[in-house]
């Protein structure tokens, strides 16, 4: 998916296209990396975009498993953090008597 490039456009031939801005991908770019959503051949290319949906759907899947994943470490690194915190915070009490004496 990260190989795929949106574009804004507007089509020269109007009479076989929608008028004014429009978004999407380039076909000629798009049947290198999903052919599948390809037709066309000679520089007549066409796609058809529901397909990509699916796509999109597991790939964002993908990016929450890792998200999950990272949160869960930072959440444990956090915990840890605090541990190491209350225990250092201990080692002075403790210390800091000895120290002044």
């Amino acid at each position: 998916m990260l190989k795929l490039r949106g574009v804004e456009l507007e089509w020269i031939d109007t009479d076989t296209h929608l008028e004014g801005k429009q978004i999407g991908f380039i076909a000629q770019e798009a049947i290198s990396v999903i052919p599948e959503v390809v037709e066309g051949a000679e520089g007549h290319y066409s796609m058809t975009y529901s397909p990509i949906t699916a796509l999109l759907v597991e790939a964002m899947k993908e990016q929450q498993s890792i998200i999950d994943e990272q949160k869960a470490l930072i959440d444990r690194q956090q915990s840890e953090l605090e541990e190491l915190k209350k225990e250092f915070e201990w080692l002075k009490s403790v210390l800091q008597p000895t120290a002044q004496k």
